[in-house]
């Protein structure tokens, strides 16, 4: 799982961000949170969708979780049996 995920703080209430590999987890005016998978899009392309919609004041990108990084990788090593 090479998931990013983005807060996004907007001049715009509301963003629609309808982008392969983009996931809206929570939205409240004027923030979004963004699951992203950059194999699919590009965090800049991400932005620059974004950014056409209105201002953004601020933006943080975190990288997944280490917990979640591991229950990936055993539940995939599980899939495959072994």
């Amino acid at each position: 799982m090479k998931t990013k995920r983005l807060t996004l703080w907007s001049e715009a209430e509301r963003l629609t961000l309808d982008l392969p590999g983009a996931r809206v987890l929570a939205a409240r005016p004027h923030v979004t949170e963004i699951a992203l998978d950059p194999r699919k899009t590009a965090v800049g392309a991400l932005v620059d969708a974004a950014c056409r919609q209105g201002l953004l004041h601020d933006l943080t990108i975190e990288d997944t979780p280490l917990d979640e990084v591991i229950r990936d990788i055993y539940g995939e090593a599980a899939g495959h049996g072994s």
